[in-house]
């Protein structure tokens, strides 16, 4: 049993359950698979018959954002807010000075590598042409985001 100490609190945590809720249908749609899902929407067996259904077209921006809609029967300002959320989550994450790496727990982990600076070689090796020679330009250090799926996200590709 939870107690809160005032009504924002209570409202709070209500707010994050729901982006909860919504955030988690977002990835089995994003994701096209056939999982179910209990209990996530008001009505379970239209959830259950949206996640069995596969597509043969990524869906758009909008298609996904309707679709959430009706099947966590909330509204499309709230689904747009919890997409952007996660958007601004990851940014939080990845940004520079931030710790890298964002999880979501069993699906995806979003890291960035640094890459140092390279210098100027000349002389290299043509690995296309044997015998031939090229010049290399130097490149400056950069930053490279990667995406690793993880087990869960695997298994339902499978």
């Amino acid at each position: 049993m939870l107690l809160f100490v005032n009504k924002q609190d209570a409202k709070l945590v209500a707010s994050i359950c729901l982006y909860l809720k919504v955030f988690c249908v977002f990835l089995l749609h994003f994701l096209r698979t056939s999982i179910t899902i209990h209990h996530v929407s008001n009505n379970p067996h239209l959830l259950i018959a949206a996640m069995k259904k596969t597509y043969s077209d990524p869906l758009t921006k909008s298609q996904i954002i309707n679709t959430l809609a009706e099947d966590t029967e909330l509204s499309r300002k709230d689904v747009k807010a919890v997409i952007e959320t996660l958007g601004d989550l990851i940014h939080a994450h990845i940004k520079p000075r931030a710790c890298g790496v964002f999880k979501m727990p069993g699906m995806f982990k979003i890291s960035v590598v640094k890459k140092p600076a390279t210098k100027a070689r000349k002389g290299v090796p043509n690995p296309f042409r044997p015998g031939e020679t090229m010049d290399v330009a130097a490149k400056p250090a950069s930053r490279r985001v990667k995406v690793l799926a993880l087990k869960n996200l695997k298994d339902m590709a499978v």
